[in-house]
């Protein structure tokens, strides 16, 4: 049985993992994204409170930021990564259908930006390999936010980066590295 954590992107691709947060009691929201290069050093991170309905608002919101910080950091091939299965499939479907009204124009963005750009997937993962983003994530729906590349993280946040990074190197050794497939 494998564990299902951060892996590495190949040398040539900038990995993206995203998360959305939404808590129901408050109705607080909040979406984090963060760029890792195959050493799984942090090359771009951004968290911050945003107004949605719902989780899958918010999962979409997380995606479309990615995307837009995308095209601003130029070239380069991109490898986004969600562990919302709905978002998943409905980009992979090219379609809004079967999503909540409140977020069809965001999936309808995602959908015609990916058309667009030639050098970025899209894929699934599994909550286990996606700490960091949701750590941000659950961080910008409480009010603390987040733009950038810090030197020094917050330390909760640094250990999840450090575990990432250790764990993938030595858990590619002995093969239980795994990553769900996705689209692109």
């Amino acid at each position: 049985m494998g564990c299902y954590i951060w892996k590495a992107p190949e040398q040539d691709i900038t990995k993206v993992n995203i998360d959305g947060s939404f808590r129901s009691k408050t109705g607080k929201a909040g979406i984090g994204v963060i760029f890792r290069n195959h050493f799984g050093e942090v090359r771009n991170l951004y968290a911050d409170e945003v107004k949605a309905s719902s989780a899958f608002m918010a999962e979409a919101l997380a995606a479309r930021k990615a995307l837009d910080m995308i095209k601003l950091s130029g070239s380069g091939k991109f490898l986004i990564e969600t562990d919302c299965e709905a978002l998943f499939k409905a980009v992979k479907c090219n379609s809004s259908d079967g999503c909540e009204w409140q977020s069809q124009i965001v999936v309808e963005d995602i959908v015609m930006s990916l058309r667009s750009a030639s050098d970025v997937s899209f894929g699934l993962v599994y909550r286990s390999s996606n700490k960091a983003a949701d750590w941000l994530a659950a961080s910008s729906s409480k009010g603390v936010c987040f733009e950038g590349c810090p030197d020094q993280p917050p330390p909760s946040l640094a250990k999840l980066l450090s575990d990432d990074r250790s764990r993938c190197v030595a858990d590619v050794g002995a093969g239980f590295c795994q990553a769900r497939t996705g689209v692109g």
